[in-house]
């Protein structure tokens, strides 16, 4: 990982995708955490720190989310995405 590289982690508000959200910020990223508990999400922002860590609550299953387009747009560029989803099975 470079310095200053810009990634987005989609299930990253905890978990294995927090632990990779915050992996890639020590080394230096950019890092957009996506997921669908804004709650979760200003948590794991809280627990990150630092100004280059934004969030985007999402549900990549779901259209209507209301930060969809700016992942979209914002991230379209970024060279890195890192998928985290979880799967309940019942």
């Amino acid at each position: 990982m470079k310095a200053n590289e810009r990634v987005v982690v989609i299930g990253g508000g905890s978990g294995m995708g927090l632990a990779v959200a915050k992996k890639l910020a020590l080394e230096g990223a950019e890092v957009v955490i996506a997921g669908r508990s804004e709650e979760r999400l200003r948590a794991a922002r809280a627990a990150l720190g630092g100004s280059r860590i934004e969030t985007a609550t999402v549900d990549i299953g779901d259209d209507s989310t209301p930060d969809l387009e700016y992942v979209q747009t914002r991230c379209a560029t970024f060279p890195r995405i890192v998928v985290r989803s979880e799967v309940s099975l019942s």
